[in-house]
């Protein structure tokens, strides 16, 4: 009996030191984004009782802002101009995010769309991006897509931005 409750407490043991970096993780990224003021500390964070307090409507809106807001960040990964186009006349929030809070900017930039990129940008998407991504970096970073980073930085990218 002993012998199995010490390989239980081992168990837990070591499961607490795997979850331990998630959890660190997690905190950091509610401490910076607290700080950079998108959570407001004395709503509740749980996205069925504060669904329109969040300061980022489109992450927790329901009905069909968010699914045009969807399909917007998912026609720019996928590189679909024309529903891109179509989409952003029809009123889609061109600072639209996906569920990772990836704005639809830093998506076409991290995916080498650099007409969708343009195209977002001339309706009006913010173009140093958001707490979470920088499109100038997402560019560089995940495709070595320079030819986005230098329109970027040609539209007024900040190049000292902190992603």
């Amino acid at each position: 009996m002993i012998v199995k409750t010490r390989n239980i407490i081992r168990i837990i043991f070591l499961i607490f030191l795997i979850l331990l970096p998630v959890l660190a993780f997690n905190l950091s990224m509610n401490a910076q984004a607290f700080a950079a003021g998108q959570i407001d500390p004395a709503a509740s964070h749980h996205p069925s009782l504060n669904a329109n307090q969040n300061s980022n409507p489109s992450a927790v809106e329901s009905g069909p802002t968010v699914m045009v807001n969807k399909q917007l960040t998912d026609a720019c990964l996928y590189g679909r101009i024309d529903e891109v186009k179509k989409l952003l006349e029809s009123g889609a929030d061109p600072n639209s995010t996906d569920s990772y809070h990836q704005s639809a900017l830093c998506i076409a930039a991290w995916k080498g769309h650099l007409e969708i990129v343009a195209l977002l940008l001339e309706k009006g998407a913010v173009l140093n991006g958001n707490a979470t991504c920088k499109p100038i970096f997402s560019a560089i970073t995940s495709t070595e897509n320079y030819d986005i980073a230098e329109f970027l930085i040609k539209k007024g990218a900040d190049v000292n931005a902190r992603d």
